[in-house]
Order: C-alpha cells, then sequence, then structure tokens
C-alpha cells in the first residue's frame, strides 16, 4: 500500500476541524501541532467508516465493481476508501454548516466561554443578554452601544461589531465627554444592520465597561457644576 493514499483522508479530517463551525472556532485558537494530530484521527475515523462501506458495496456488486476498477486500470487497494472518506468528511462539513449556519454564534459563544478572555466573555455578555457596554480606545475615542456581531475568535485579537448609542471622547483629565448621540430609541438585532455601527478590533480597546446613564449623569453633574465651569474658563483665560 502507498501511503500517500492516506493522505486524502488526512486531508479530509482537517477540512472538517477547520471548516466544520463545530469545530472550527476552536481549532482556530489551539496549536497547529493539535490541528494535525486531530486531524490524522479524524481522517482515520472517516477512512474506517469508509473501509466499511467499500466492502459493503464490493460485496453487494463484486463483479461490476471489479469490472469497473480493471477498466480504469485502478490496482490501489485502498484508494477508493480513501476517496469516500474525504467526500464525506467534506459532504458532512457542508450539511452540517447549512443546518446549523443561524446557530453559529452559539458554537463560537461557546468556545469564547472556554477560553477567551475577560473582555471577549464581556462581548458576549453584551451580545447575548443586551448590556450596554462603553469602551475606551487607544486612541482617545468612546463608543457605548451594543454588540451586535460576534466575528470569529482568534488567539490574540478579535472583532466585534457595535451599535452605537453614543460616542465622544476622553479629555486631557480622561473624563468622558459623549458628544453625539444617535437617538437609538428602539434597538432590534435583527434590524441592526440599518442602524450606525462600528467594527471594533480588541487590540484597540483600552477599556470596556458596563454603560449605567444614572451612573453617568452623577459623574458627569458634578463635573459640569457652575463652580467647575466657572474655574475652566478663568484657566483658559490665563492659558491666552
Amino acid at each position: 500500500m502507498s501511503w500517500s493514499i492516506l493522505l486524502l483522508p488526512l486531508l479530509g479530517g482537517y477540512i472538517l476541524l477547520t471548516k466544520c463551525i463545530w469545530f472550527k472556532y476552536f481549532y482556530k485558537r489551539t496549536e497547529r501541532q493539535r490541528l494535525v494530530f486531530d486531524s490524522i484521527i479524524v481522517g482515520l475515523i472517516f477512512f474506517t467508516i469508509s473501509y466499511v462501506i467499500w466492502v459493503l458495496i464490493l460485496l453487494q456488486w463484486p463483479f461490476e465493481i471489479n469490472f469497473i476498477l480493471n477498466k480504469l486500470d485502478l490496482n490501489i487497494k485502498y484508494l477508493p476508501p480513501s476517496i469516500i472518506s474525504i467526500v464525506l468528511s467534506t459532504l458532512f462539513t457542508f450539511a452540517f454548516n447549512y443546518f446549523k449556519r443561524n446557530n453559529k454564534n452559539w458554537y463560537l459563544a461557546e468556545v469564547i466561554e472556554k477560553t477567551g478572555n475577560s473582555l471577549q466573555k464581556d462581548f458576549l455578555e453584551s451580545f447575548f443578554y443586551d448590556r450596554i457596554v462603553m469602551i475606551t480606545l487607544k486612541n482617545g475615542k468612546v463608543y457605548v452601544g451594543l454588540i451586535s456581531e460576534l466575528h470569529e475568535a482568534h488567539p490574540e485579537s478579535s472583532f466585534v461589531r457595535l451599535v452605537l448609542f453614543y460616542s465622544g471622547y476622553r479629555d486631557d483629565k480622561m473624563d468622558i465627554r459623549l458628544v453625539k448621540d444617535y437617538n437609538l430609541n428602539v434597538y432590534e438585532k435583527n434590524h441592526s444592520n440599518t442602524l450606525v455601527s462600528v467594527v471594533v478590533a480588541e487590540t484597540e480597546i483600552l477599556s470596556l465597561t458596563f454603560y449605567n446613564q444614572e451612573v453617568y449623569d452623577r459623574l458627569n453633574s458634578r463635573l459640569d457644576t457652575p463652580l467647575i465651569r466657572f474655574l475652566k474658563q478663568i484657566r483658559r483665560a490665563s492659558k491666552k
């Protein structure tokens, strides 16, 4: 037997683990060595199943199959089950993705819950429980909104789509100034593509907290008292 024939089942296992939404989010976050090892295991499982199927086919139509193999001049014993194995793994992958396409966020969430950092888990809480978050970026921008879409997890980084309620910035003293109100009185995830949104990379996030309007108003009122505004005017005048 030519061992190169086993490359087909190995490829089938690799396709399943990297393309099927049941597995791919997990294996995007694992070491390559484990992916190769598990691809071999999965490939051997599919090869065993395919070999049994091939034996049953030979028992059912022995003369017809042998006649076809002779005509094609195929004398490699394990080639047909190897081809069957990659076909089976590919069909299983596409069928599973098709019937579970609406549940991909659940598989992604399960992986993040098990292997994600605290920031990625906060993304999940905002997405599934509609908790408003306030994100401060490294460039000083501030976004307030809801996570409306989770992107594929990655060991070093992830991306999320945020439906904006407010946006603003942090001033020199790192106080928050929300200067733009998007007037989103009603939020529906099914229609989030018609709302104002922004994609944020985890690597650009300086801090994230769950937003509380009462706390923000209370802090803002303390920062914007008449005395504070008067002192700010004096400070600005002295700089001129």
